[in-house]
């Protein structure tokens, strides 16, 4: 598996099974959010399989995963994906949200965001943000660069589950 992928680049990515059948196509990421700075946890795809159903997919399922295909180990539950209180969906509710990098409090967007295979706990984390500045009253394009997850306030949770600071 690769080190890095970024999750705009898995938008539409197609969903192999292990003889190289395409069952599906990646439309989002789902991670839960933490209630400390650090990296929250992806658990797996929303994936559309025809005709236009969405389903989940773990990520513990998928055998490989980059930028060009994610390929999984065939077993795929059919079920209608239904989001969870503590699920946020990176390309619907993250990409576009404003947040504040830490400690200059410049206002920025979320373009993007980097997954990484943590080798150790065989985890997939979302450790980068591809952000831009905003530059004047008319949020016109500013620059565009790459900060960490713990750099970018409100993007962790409350006690109760809540996202703060939205």
């Amino acid at each position: 598996m690769s080190a890095r992928v970024f999750i705009a680049r898995l938008a539409d990515v197609g969903v192999f099974d292990p003889y190289g059948d395409q069952v599906g196509k990646v439309k989002d990421v789902i991670i839960r959010l933490r209630a400390d700075r650090n990296s929250p946890r992806a658990v797996g795809f929303v994936v559309e399989v025809p005709p236009k159903r969405q389903v989940f997919l773990p990520i513990g399922r998928a055998t490989s995963l980059s930028a060009s295909q994610v390929i999984t180990t065939g077993v795929m539950n059919l079920r209608r994906f239904a989001q969870r209180d503590d699920e946020t969906l990176v390309i619907a509710q993250l990409f576009k949200r404003r947040v504040r990098l830490q400690g200059s409090n410049e206002e920025v967007t979320i373009l993007d965001a980097g997954m990484d295979f943590e080798k150790a706990s065989r985890d997939w984390r979302v450790t980068q943000l591809f952000v831009q500045r905003s530059t004047g009253p008319l949020r016109l394009r500013g620059e565009r660069f790459m900060v960490s997850w713990s750099q970018a306030d409100g993007l962790s949770t409350t006690q109760d589950g809540a996202t703060k600071d939205q």
